[in-house]
């Protein structure tokens, strides 16, 4: 009872991810993930990449009013525990235009080489998302946020890691 009070009398602004895959990227023919059936090679701007990973992640408006930029007070970011962003796209923005914006507005030189994402202050409005495709160099694993948003609140809500990824993908990056 006490959800339905909070998700739909109080209104709170609520932005919410999921972590849809998060997963190295090789070709793994059995459970034992130490022994590859194939050798991957990921390069990014000629160089390759070390110990690649996949990370999409799905952010939401979720709660019953709109995010505007000046609620972010401090920024919401996203931390990748020993690993490095190589490449990021923004995917499956509801609307299209919340993330051609996105995508102009995260500057490249902010986080590749880094292990944080910082979301810029934006507005969300309510019900729109949208998606980040990351490639990530490293052997770590998971995903931390953080961050404040007034009259609201920020988090996860969900796990739901895949075990593989399709490398067709790669080709948005």
């Amino acid at each position: 009872v006490a959800w339905l009070i909070d998700r739909y009398i109080l209104r709170r602004k609520r932005l919410v991810y999921r972590v849809q895959v998060d997963a190295p990227i090789g070709v793994y023919p059995s459970t034992d993930k130490t022994q590859r059936m194939v050798d991957v090679e990921v390069r990014h701007q000629s160089a390759v990449v070390d110990n690649p990973s996949i990370v999409l992640l799905r952010l939401d408006n979720a709660g019953g009013m709109d995010i505007d930029p000046q609620d972010m007070h401090e920024k919401v970011s996203f931390a990748f525990p020993d690993r490095k962003i190589v490449g990021l796209k923004v995917t499956e923005a509801q609307p299209s235009s919340l993330g051609e914006m996105l995508q102009r507005r995260l500057v490249p030189a902010n986080y590749v080489d880094t292990s944080k994402l910082v979301l810029p202050r934006i507005a969300i409005n309510r019900g729109d998302h949208f998606k980040f495709l990351l490639v990530l160099s490293g052997t770590g694993k998971g995903v931390t946020h953080s961050g404040y948003l007034a009259g609201g609140s920020t988090g996860a809500v969900l796990m739901a890691v895949a075990q593989s990824f399709d490398l067709a993908n790669l080709a948005m990056l």
